[in-house]
C-alpha cells in the first residue's frame, strides 16, 4: 500500500508518496533498530492475544514484561511503560496493554484489553494520523458490542 509521509518528511527528507514501482523511494534502513517487521492487523491481533494471554512467555517473564518500570504519573502507579509495553487505564474498560509503531508513511497500533480478552490492531498508510484515538474508538465499538451481547444473553 502506498504510504504518505506527511510528518516524517521533516525528519527523513522523504517525499509525500513513499512507494514507486513497488519499492520504497528511500532507503528503509533509516529505521535502523526499529525491527523492520512487515505485518498486518490480523497478525498483530494474533500476536497480542498470544503474548498477553501467556502463550508466548512463562508467567514470571510476562509479569515482568507488564510491570510498569517507568511511571509517568505518580497518581496512576498502575500505568506506565513496562518492557516494551505501554500499560494504561482505558477509562472504563480496565487496563490496556499495547504499543504503536511508526515508519515513514505508515502508522500502526496494537491494544489488548485483558479484562475482556480482546485485541485491537489498526494500521494506517499515513504518518499523519491520530492512530491512538482511532484505535480506541474502534476498541470502544467492539467492547461495547461485547457488553451488549453479554447483557442480551441473560
Amino acid at each position: 500500500a502506498q504510504g504518505y509521509a506527511h510528518e516524517s518528511s521533516e525528519f527523513f527528507g522523504t517525499p509525500l508518496k513513499v512507494v514507486a514501482g513497488a519499492a520504497f523511494v528511500f532507503n528503509p534502513l533509516i529505521e535502523w533498530t526499529g525491527g523492520g517487521l512487515v505485518d498486518n492487523p490480523q497478525d498483530l491481533v494474533r500476536w497480542g492475544q498470544a503474548l498477553y494471554e501467556g502463550k508466548v512467555l512463562e508467567v514470571d517473564y510476562l509479569s515482568e514484561l507488564l510491570e510498569p518500570g517507568f511511571v509517568a504519573d505518580p497518581e496512576r502507579p498502575a500505568e506506565g511503560y513496562g518492557l516494551g509495553v505501554r500499560v494504561a487505564d482505558s477509562d472504563g474498560y480496565g487496563l490496556v496493554y499495547g504499543h504503536g509503531g511508526f515508519f515513514a508513511g505508515y502508522n500502526s497500533r496494537l491494544m489488548y484489553f485483558p479484562d475482556s480478552g480482546v485485541a485491537i490492531a489498526l494500521q494506517i498508510n499515513s504518518d499523519k494520523s491520530e492512530i491512538g484515538d482511532h484505535t480506541m474508538a474502534l476498541a470502544q465499538l467492539v467492547l461495547d458490542g461485547l457488553e451488549e451481547e453479554t447483557s442480551n444473553a441473560y
